[in-house]
């Protein structure tokens, strides 16, 4: 199944040259009806005995760092950055890439369960900012969500916003539980940490209260200079979510039975 819709109207105040929402609403009222956020009683949750039982009405985003493919969501996906040919392997030499480490731990016919993918894709591509799921092999997940970055004509606000915004939808029609994301877009010096924290942030607290299925969000970063910069734009903004979401930034930089 592939996901690909436009970014909407609503959500232009993502994108680079436009004047910012002011703090606490979102979308900002050039872009339609004003969503008001009632900041105020967002919990932080760092200690890591809290309890994290997922009420139906809640939605839960969780800050940690580590190797995002050993996560283990029987009924979740995985977000991979990836190219418009689905190739494993190809954003270079670093082994803290996600599809890198898909390669290795997904199994001996991950980059085959890809090629099976693309073949049923216009062109044979999957056109950036698309996202498309697939099997996930050996990988303690459900599904595998790929969202198409690497290939596009330049990695930007809006193509990291579709992607975003497509893999949300993607897991919520597979009515998916959980869904992890790492840092997308700063491949071949596109954005900055900050930049897409910026949008995933902006994203996450617009589409995460109205997703149907979608309970818990994993933003999962490789680093700790990765981590302790994330953690601490997470910190600073954390009124900008609405009362539905709860905050857990991990203090150890792992989610309470997150790995292992």
């Amino acid at each position: 199944m592939a996901s690909g819709r436009p970014v909407a109207s609503r959500r232009a105040a993502l994108l680079p040259g436009l004047q910012s929402p002011r703090k606490g609403v979102w979308p900002p009222a050039s872009v339609g009806q004003p969503h008001l956020f009632v900041p105020s009683q967002n919990r932080i949750l760092t200690d890591p005995m809290q309890d994290t039982f997922m009420e139906d009405s809640k939605r839960h985003l969780i800050v940690t760092q580590g190797d995002i493919t050993l996560i283990s969501m029987p009924e979740g996906a995985l977000v991979n950055p990836s190219n418009t040919g689905l190739i494993l392997n190809s954003g270079g030499n670093s082994d803290n890439t996600v599809s890198n480490a898909i390669a290795r731990r997904g199994g001996p016919f991950m980059q085959q369960t890809l090629h099976m993918a693309r073949s049923g894709l216009r062109n044979n591509r999957l056109e950036p900012g698309r996202a498309v799921d697939t099997e996930a092999g050996q990988l303690p997940v459900k599904r595998l969500i790929h969202v198409s970055i690497v290939g596009a004509k330049k990695i930007n606000a809006r193509l990291v916003s579709n992607a975003i915004l497509n893999a949300y939808d993607l897991a919520d029609e597979l009515e998916l539980k959980e869904l992890a994301f790492p840092a997308i877009g700063l491949q071949m010096g596109g954005i900055t940490l900050e930049e897409f924290m910026d949008i995933f942030w902006r994203i996450t607290a617009e589409e995460l209260p109205r997703l149907k299925n979608v309970k818990q969000v994993y933003l999962c970063l490789f680093s700790g200079e990765e981590y302790e910069l994330g953690s601490a734009y997470a910190e600073k903004n954390v009124d900008e979510l609405p009362e539905s979401i709860d905050l857990e930034i991990s203090e150890s930089g792992f989610a309470r039975g997150l790995f292992g």
